[in-house]
């Protein structure tokens, strides 16, 4: 919905000035501060919809301002986008670990940084809208799990959320997701195969965790960059050697490739169904098929045209 109240908060007048004028002309209203302390003493009079806040600036920097920010209660759950003109993933990493909502070049072009400022906004609206308790159902058709998550996370609360398609789960206390499953695996596995699959219906039901479940905490917004990252470089390989149209017969000795032999009742498998059942990594199950197909220790079979 246009005509959100929008912060924007930069040592460098121009900036400020360019931000404004896309932002003013995408139907939003804007208010400027011109360091992070101005920034706090403007937030004791006002609560806008979304924070700008620019990483490097003289006095209080982005990570000073938004742990100040984020320790005032009414502001917990108010979405802040850094900006900065450094691409240095590690500065990336630090300013998601500060617990902001995402990261924008000084480079990026208006019509992505618009983009960036929408989805952000329908994020939080998508919270706000559950009221912060209760349940909240949906399709991963409908609202991609990254979103999902970020709305969870980002508004620092508790979930079960439950896959029933994929027989997976994931569980975020105070936004850091403390557990995930999905059929034997856990952690970090257990994420990547769900991002993987994305798939089917999904359940939220906020302020509750089951009692006896393990907690191996990872950082939610890390967790989500990295897992994307990683899940989008499988899937690229699979598609340029055409994995997800083949499937692959297990039918012989399997002399140096004996990890499979538990997958032979199921030969022909899809050799995307493989690469998720196998125990290992999903790049590292990838690496194993291919030298399998080449050692003529497994054929494939096209399943697609």
């Amino acid at each position: 919905m246009a005509g959100e109240l929008i912060m924007i908060t930069d040592d460098d007048r121009n900036i400020r000035r360019l931000y404004e004028s896309y932002l003013v002309s995408a139907g939003y209203t804007v208010i400027q501060a011109v360091s992070g302390e101005d920034a706090l003493k403007k937030l004791d009079e006002v609560v806008p919809d979304l924070i700008l806040l620019d990483v490097q600036m003289q006095g209080m920097d982005g990570f000073m301002t938004i742990r100040a920010i984020r320790d005032q209660k009414g502001l917990l759950n108010t979405p802040v986008l850094f900006l900065t003109s450094a691409a240095d993933p590690e500065v990336k990493v630090k300013g998601l670990e500060s617990d902001a909502d995402d990261y924008i070049l000084k480079t990026t072009p208006k019509q992505e940084f618009i983009a960036r400022i929408k989805a952000a906004l329908k994020r939080t609206e998508r919270y706000r809208k559950t009221g912060g308790s209760g349940s909240l159902s949906g399709h991963l058709s409908n609202m991609a799990l990254a979103d999902l998550l970020q709305s969870i996370g980002g508004a620092n609360k508790t979930a079960s959320i439950t896959f029933e398609a994929m027989d997976a789960a994931i569980f975020v206390e105070k936004g850091v997701i403390v557990h995930a499953r999905k059929g034997d695996f856990e952690g970090e596995q257990a994420i990547a195969r769900i991002f993987y699959e994305e798939k089917g219906p999904f359940l939220v039901v906020f302020d509750q965790l089951p009692v006896n479940i393990p907690k191996n905490p990872l950082h939610l917004m890390n967790t989500l960059m990295n897992t994307a990252a990683y899940v989008d470089e499988v899937k690229a390989h699979v598609k340029r050697l055409e994995l997800d149209k083949r499937a692959a017969n297990i039918d012989f000795e399997l002399a140096e490739y004996s990890e499979f032999k538990d997958f032979r009742d199921l030969s022909p498998i899809g050799c995307v169904d493989l690469i998720l059942l196998m125990r290992g990594t999903l790049m590292d199950n990838l690496k194993k098929l291919v030298a399998a197909v080449k050692e003529k220790e497994i054929y494939l079979v096209r399943t697609q045209s």
